[in-house]
């Protein structure tokens, strides 16, 4: 191939044009082998040369995929993957990462727990399932999610809770209580927390108002299935499942049963 012209890319490449065919290689490539100062290439030097360009193409793809968000050593790894390297490529491209502090797991658990907390609905115990499950060490996972207070993790909670609070119109306190529960604990909360936080801001419902419908629906929905008695244990479970006192499930029994 001879070089017609060495044309430099944004991307760090050259672009080396010949009469016919074109090539492009890193300029870490390029200055390796004084390539700049040669008219004419063999089709050996050719292939040599984008043998020892392809661990700088997959460097290269690896960046951009740092482009959106921090990785972490196993989604990189992970990445890599994708790629026929050989050791010494592979190796090659970990060690960049690391000497640019691309890859970093202390600077990676900085940054995603400010995301998750600070972004998302995230609680400290599912962020650090999560980063545990980058097989990341639990000292600096412990060390990054100690500096989040307390009291800002309340606050948080709160004011999710009360949103929800403010948006309930169809459940008891008991059975909204259960939901509740149940999704903030899965976003990683602690059950005592959410608990508290609904004891003090819940605003009850008129739940005269709620079992009369509840219990209206469930009897038209079981009336033709079972004989009365049984009838009246299947309402009576299911509006208990819903957070009504036993009270109200026998008073509202007697006067619709």
């Amino acid at each position: 191939m001879q070089i017609v012209s060495i044309k430099k890319q944004k991307n760090g490449f050259y672009k080396l044009v010949g009469h016919d065919e074109s090539v492009m290689l890193a300029d870490e490539v390029i200055i390796n082998n004084n390539i700049l100062f040669k008219k004419e290439l063999s089709e050996e030097e050719i292939n040599n040369y984008l043998k020892e360009n392809y661990k700088y193409e997959c460097l290269n793809k690896t960046y951009k995929f740092f482009k959106t968000k921090l990785r972490s050593k196993k989604e990189v790894k992970k990445y890599l993957s994708k790629f026929e390297l050989n050791k010494n490529d592979y190796d090659f491209i970990i060690s960049k990462l690391e000497s640019q502090h691309l890859l970093d797991d202390n600077r990676y658990v900085e940054a995603y727990v400010y995301d998750r907390f600070n972004i998302y609905h995230d609680g400290v115990n599912k962020i650090k399932k999560d980063l545990l499950s980058h097989n990341i060490s639990e000292d600096i996972i412990d060390k990054e999610l100690s500096k989040i207070d307390y009291q800002d993790i309340y606050d948080k909670l709160e004011k999710l809770l009360i949103k929800k609070i403010n948006h309930n119109t169809k459940y008891p306190k008991g059975e909204f209580k259960r939901k509740m529960e149940l999704e903030f604990f899965n976003l990683g909360y602690e059950i005592s927390m959410i608990d508290e936080i609904i004891d003090s801001n819940y605003k009850p419902l008129n739940e005269d108002v709620l079992i009369e419908k509840e219990a209206a629906k469930l009897i038209n929905k079981y009336q033709n299935k079972y004989e009365p008695n049984k009838l009246k244990m299947t309402v009576k479970q299911k509006l208990y499942q819903k957070g009504y006192s036993i009270e109200m499930i026998n008073e509202i029994i007697n006067k619709k049963l």
